[in-house]
């Protein structure tokens, strides 16, 4: 017979991992940072194609929102745009995209 008040430990380390809204699994290799969106593509042309209700709509257009996200953020950590040193630089995330014709 198991206990049931059993006491776990978890390292304070957690505490400073980063956060991924965009979900999935976490990988430190540049070449899955890059493929993710894609995958992300992928499965919401999927279930596009294959939608039988509103509900798979509604999947896709979430997918594909998470796929936008992760570009988004894969471009910013690949390529330090906030680093750059240009005094008018948009804060923006998406603004400094497109200030630079990535979008």
């Amino acid at each position: 017979m198991t206990e049931r008040n059993q006491s776990f430990w978890i390292s304070l380390e957690i505490l400073s991992w980063d956060v991924l809204p965009e979900g999935g699994s976490r990988c430190g290799e540049k070449e899955s940072l890059v493929d993710r969106p894609y995958h992300l593509l992928r499965h919401a042309e999927d279930k596009i194609t294959a939608a039988s209700n509103e509900l798979d709509l509604i999947d896709a257009i979430t997918t594909l929102k998470r796929a936008a996200f992760h570009r988004k953020a894969t471009l910013e950590k690949l390529y330090e745009l906030k680093q750059i040193p240009i005094s008018d630089l948009p804060k923006d995330p998406l603004e400094r995209l497109a200030f630079f014709g990535l979008i």
